[in-house]
C-alpha cells in the first residue's frame, strides 16, 4: 500500500505541476491572441493535476480502509506517473532553453516565446494537440480508479 513517502511524493509533484499550470494559464492570458486550444491546455493540466491530487488522497485513505484492490493501487501509481511524464513533456517543451528551473517555483518568465513565432506555430501544434490527448487519457484513467474506490467503498 501507498506509504507516507509515497503520498509526500505525489503531493511533492502536485504541488511543482501546479506551480507550471499557474504560470502557463498566466502566460497564455498574456497574450491576447493565444489560440484556444492553448487555452484550454493549461486548463487541462490544472485540471489533471487536481485530479493527482484527489488520486494521492484516495491513496492516503486506501491504508485504512483497503477499499482498492493492490492492482488498484498500482493503477493509481501509474496514473500519477503517466501525468507526472507528461506535465514534464509539456513543461521541457515550453522551457527556456538551457535554463535552470526551481520546478517547484515555475513563473510565466521560464517559457519560451518561440513557439509563438509563426513559423514556429506548426511544429508546437503537433506536440501539444498529442499532450492534450495523453492529458485526457490520463483523466479518464483517474476517473476510473476513483470510480471504482467509491464503488468499493459504498
Amino acid at each position: 500500500m501507498a506509504g507516507v513517502g509515497e503520498a509526500s511524493a505525489i503531493f511533492a509533484f502536485a504541488a511543482a505541476g501546479l506551480s507550471f499550470a499557474k504560470a502557463l494559464t498566466e502566460y497564455v492570458q498574456d497574450w491576447r491572441a493565444a489560440p484556444a486550444e492553448i487555452r484550454s491546455l493549461a486548463s487541462e493540466v490544472e485540471y489533471l493535476l487536481g485530479c493527482v491530487v484527489d488520486v494521492e488522497n484516495l491513496l492516503e485513505q486506501n491504508i485504512k480502509t483497503n477499499y482498492l484492490t493492490e492492482a488498484g493501487v498500482k493503477r493509481a501509481h501509474k496514473n500519477v506517473g503517466d501525468c507526472r511524464e507528461a506535465v514534464e513533456t509539456l513543461r521541457k517543451l515550453l522551457q527556456k532553453g538551457g535554463k535552470a528551473l526551481d520546478t517547484a517555483n515555475i513563473t510565466k518568465d521560464d517559457l519560451d516565446h518561440e513557439w509563438l513565432r509563426r513559423s514556429a506555430w506548426p511544429f508546437y501544434k503537433s506536440q501539444l494537440r498529442a499532450l492534450r490527448t495523453r492529458l485526457v487519457e490520463i483523466q479518464q484513467q483517474i476517473t476510473i480508479t476513483l470510480i471504482s474506490y467509491q464503488l468499493r467503498a459504498g
